[in-house]
Parts: C-alpha cells; structure tokens; sequence
C-alpha cells in the first residue's frame, strides 16, 4: 500500500506542475518573469548596455543642441557688429540663411532626441517595472506645455534673430541692386523659420499611434 502511494505521488506533481505552466501560458510575461537560460545574463546586459548607450547619445544631442543656439547667438552679434562697422547691410542679410541652417540642424538633433526616448518607452512598457523605469513613458505621458515660455524661447532664436537682421539691414542702407535679391531671400527664409517654429512638433501622440511596436524580442 505504501509503494503504491509513493509510485503515484510524483505522477500527482508532474500534473500539478503542468496545469501551472498552463496557467502561465495563457497571460504574456514580462522580461522579469522570464525563465533564465544560458542566453538570459548575456540578453540582460546586452539590454542594460543599450540603454545606457542610447542615454548617453541623447545627451550629447542636447549638448548639441546647445552649441548650435550658442553658435546662432554668436554669428548673429558677429553679423551685425560687422555689417554695421562696413555699412553693408549684405553682410547682415547673411545671418537668415545661417540662420535657417543653424536651425534645421537643430531640429535634426530634436528629431533624433525623439526617435531615441521613443524606442526606450517601447522597452520600458515591454520590462514593465515602472519603479525603476519609466522616465520617458513618463514623459509622454506628461509633455512640457506648449504655453510655457521656455518650449518656445529655445525654438524662436532661430526665427527671432533672422528676423531681427532683416529690420536691422534696412537700419545700414536701404536695399538697392543685387541686395534687393538677396533681401527678398532674407524675407523668406525668415517667413520659412517662422513656421517651422510654430508647426514642428516634438513626438507628439498622434506620431506614437503611427510608429510601428518595437519587438519584444
């Protein structure tokens, strides 16, 4: 009687351990819940060094940033200082297109920023542990107002600054001749940053619902 009983107990264990599995099975497991396997540590700091990589390189694309609006302010005093100095308002013309240039630099960076913090929310909803993760779903989830001075201060430098160096130019000499043209030019790159400014957008939500899921795997 005591064999029998002691044949049939790991019979009982295995079906208990299946249905478990089974229940398992039928909800998805986040990365924390998966088994480990030989591929596990390595998938795990592949992961941890991929993040960190991508923090690192949206970083130096703020720092960039920065540099391209240190550089804007730079050229602008440079050009007006200059234009002024030879009375030649061509030379203070000069800083719309540099500044337009400057600018869709700038908003390259921005875009890259994006692209970046979009693929780690994706990981960070795939790891699903919001204690230690989260920043940038947080960030989503809670954008910088578009009232706020500071959301347009940075982005309206480009726009302000050529703006300023039309008005400024006619200060030096009214347009004559060649400078016409290139006055004119002046005009619409500065009417082209301007609406850049105002309709770029940063990631907004209707772009998320777009982007195609990053695998989980």
């Amino acid at each position: 009687m005591d064999s029998t009983r002691r044949a049939r107990a790991p019979a009982c264990d295995l079906a208990g351990v299946d249905q478990h599995r089974a229940a398992r099975s039928e909800r998805p497991m986040t990365i924390a819940e998966k088994p480990v396997g030989d591929k596990a540590p390595l998938a795990e700091s592949f992961a941890i060094a991929e993040y960190e990589s991508l923090r690192t390189e949206i970083l130096k694309l703020i720092e960039m940033q920065g540099q391209l609006i240190a550089l804007t302010v730079v050229a602008f005093g440079t050009v007006l200082s200059v234009g002024f100095q030879a009375k030649n308002p061509a030379i203070v013309l000069v800083h719309p297109i540099l500044a337009l240039i400057l600018g869709v630099s700038w908003m390259n960076h921005a875009h890259s920023v994006c692209r970046c913090a979009a693929y780690i929310r994706e990981k960070e909803e795939i790891v699903g542990d919001k204690r230690r993760f989260g920043w940038e779903t947080f960030v989503q989830a809670n954008p910088f107002p578009k009232y706020r001075i500071g959301f347009w201060g940075v982005r309206a430098i480009f726009a302000i600054s050529a703006l300023i160096a039309v008005v400024a130019s006619l200060g030096v000499r009214p347009p004559h001749g060649p400078v016409i043209a290139l006055f004119v030019l002046a005009c619409l790159v500065t009417a082209v940053l301007f609406w850049l400014s105002f309709t770029w957008k940063e990631g907004s939500s209707g772009h998320d619902a777009r982007r195609k899921p990053v695998p989980d795997e």
